[in-house]
């Protein structure tokens, strides 16, 4: 737990006047692909759910989730994701970890937005002016009958149109939009996730402040977690390097694809390394072992001829790291 910062003027200001929250054992969940908390887009998707510490979630005694909505009125979750350069968004994956509709409201949903970071709030060590989730880029609604909770399946969403960001952004799921008595969470990891980057989960509560999870003074978890949001999309500007991962994974070829097809990837030293293949709906469909492969580029080899014509997105798994791309298969 980090040292409680006393900010008694600001916390008068926000109306934070109750202690810190506090999250019982969390819930954990079996599903086939862990993901690590890194940071940088290669043409595809951010992994960040640390490999060795699981995939969890939490319900509360107050009612709902500490990664959802719940009884303390917390609006959205949202995940922060650092880049260099500009980057484009077309779809994002989202690991759901439990829902409870008690409602019957077929309009019942939440929203998936892309947002800006440069608005005020509460990170882990006080206030911020202009490092929070701010301004809303992009939209997409899910109904909350459509939120897939099954172990092994993600749920992809396409936005409307792709959106460039320039530099850190955000990834933000609405819970304010489900109907009364509904209710949900996201996948995260487990406290101690975020010991690389600061401040990377954050939650607007009933007040509409914006509060890192890590901060632990008044209103605060004090929990240094990852959620369950991947972006995909496009990276326009800035290289993925190689000494920023632990590998490099290239192009899918051919692409598209419809028999024998090759992943190329590159280590910065020797690690095991698994391949895992994804269809559009979330499901793991392919795992390619590959053992323990030394420094430098290597290749494994796929057999598309039995997947169905489609978009696919192939991830490479080494240790806690984690990286996407896609494919599309066409016979």
């Amino acid at each position: 737990m980090r040292k409680l910062y006393l900010i008694p003027i600001l916390f008068f200001c926000l109306n934070f006047s109750y202690g810190q929250k506090v999250a019982p054992t969390p819930h954990k969940v079996t599903i086939p692909y862990n993901t690590s908390h890194l940071r940088q887009p290669t043409d595809t998707l951010f992994g960040q759910l640390d490999e060795w510490q699981g995939a969890f979630f939490i319900p509360l005694d107050t009612g709902g989730y500490f990664a959802g909505n719940n009884g303390y009125g917390d609006l959205q979750k949202a995940q922060v994701f650092q880049i260099q350069g500009q980057f484009t968004i077309e779809q994002c994956i989202v690991w759901f970890g439990q829902k409870n509709l008690e409602s019957n409201d077929q309009n019942s949903s939440i929203d998936i937005h892309i947002m800006s970071l440069n608005g005020p709030g509460i990170n882990a060590n006080g206030p911020t002016q202009n490092e929070a989730p701010d301004s809303i880029l992009a939209t997409f609604t899910l109904s909350a009958a459509d939120i897939d909770t099954a172990q092994g399946f993600w749920n992809i969403i396409t936005f409307a149109t792709p959106t460039t960001v320039t530099g850190n952004f955000a990834v933000s799921v609405d819970f304010s939009t489900l109907a009364d008595g509904d209710t949900a969470t996201l996948v995260h990891s487990q406290d101690g996730a975020g010991n690389i980057f600061n401040d990377l989960a954050w939650e607007q509560q009933s007040d509409s402040v914006w509060v890192s999870f890590a901060w632990d003074g008044a209103g605060g978890w004090g929990q240094d977690i990852q959620l369950g949001i991947f972006p995909i999309g496009e990276e326009i500007v800035g290289v993925n390097e190689l000494g920023k991962l632990a590998f490099k994974l290239y192009p899918a070829f051919p692409n598209p694809m419809r028999g024998i097809g090759y992943i190329f990837y590159e280590l910065n030293e020797p690690a095991q390394v698994s391949v895992e293949i994804i269809d559009i709906t979330g499901k793991t469909i392919a795992i390619y072992n590959e053992g323990y492969r030394p420094e430098g580029k290597s290749m494994v080899s796929i057999n598309a001829a039995d997947f169905s014509n489609g978009a696919y997105f192939y991830g490479i798994r080494i240790q806690d790291q984690v990286v996407f791309k896609k494919f599309v298969v066409v016979k």
